[in-house]
């Protein structure tokens, strides 16, 4: 019981910090509506059923790092924090309109023009085949790559 009761003590106090800090990003902000509420991560420890219960919206905004280059299989990112769109995740997102993709590190760090920086996971055949097509190209249309 008093773990229940704890649970309930500690989402109530993160509620009302959450409306105390929304408040004021609204007034700094001189606005009266969040239009999105951005969650960094996925917390796969609230069930769905729950956020549903409580009136939360699903998520309508994945942001994911994805690029035309691909690691290779079974590699994770150096950056601990960072989570790659998959074929999976980009399949979702067509098809659910109401969800938008936002990639990030698009440029893999200047991987796409530089020879030196891809990143190690990026070490393979298939980095060295995509990145042919757009240098050729740019070579065709005098451009830097």
């Amino acid at each position: 019981m008093n773990i229940a009761l704890g649970t309930i003590a500690k989402d109530t106090f993160a509620i009302l910090d959450w409306f105390a800090k929304a408040g004021g990003s609204l007034q700094r902000l001189r606005t009266d509506y969040i239009p999105v509420y951005w969650s960094h991560i996925e917390d796969r420890s609230v069930p769905l059923e729950l956020s549903a219960a409580r009136g939360w919206l699903p998520y309508t905004c994945l942001q994911l790092r994805h690029t035309y280059l691909r690691p290779r299989p079974l590699t994770r990112l150096a950056e601990a924090g960072h989570v790659l769109a998959t074929d999976e995740t980009l399949e979702y997102v067509r098809a659910k309109p109401d969800v938008t993709l936002w990639a990030y590190n698009t440029l893999t760090a200047g991987a796409c023009t530089q020879t030196d920086r891809p990143p190690e996971i990026y070490h393979h055949p298939g980095t060295t085949r995509r990145l042919a097509v757009p240098r050729e190209v740019a070579a065709e249309v005098g451009a830097a790559c």
